[in-house]
């Protein structure tokens, strides 16, 4: 897939752009869930351009990504950092393993 068909909706702007990225700031989409308004969350592990890798959890209400939107990422120095750093949900839906519970 062609990183453009990544960015956004046909709104111009989408869960990259509320993550504030740029396109110039990704040099490849590792993994890629697509979200849905009001429901699940957009979900993406990035490579950047500057050699660091993101994860990115992004979510909109049903109207989209001008009204009520936010995201949060983590950052990292390689994939093998990133992923213990990732939710459950994310490591789960991109088949890492997830992380124990602290033996609860």
């Amino acid at each position: 897939m062609n990183i453009n068909e990544y960015w956004s909706d046909s709104y111009g702007y989408g869960p990259l752009e509320e993550a504030g990225f740029e396109r110039g700031d990704v040099a490849k989409v590792i993994h890629w869930r697509e979200g849905e308004n009001d429901y699940a969350s957009w979900l993406a592990v990035l490579k950047l351009t500057n050699g660091k890798f993101a994860y990115v959890e992004a979510w909109c209400d049903y109207t989209g990504w001008d009204c009520q939107a936010g995201s949060e990422v983590t950052y990292a120095d390689s994939l093998a950092e990133l992923v213990p750093e990732m939710t459950t949900e994310g490591r789960m839906a991109f088949g890492y393993e997830p992380t124990p519970d602290c033996g609860v």
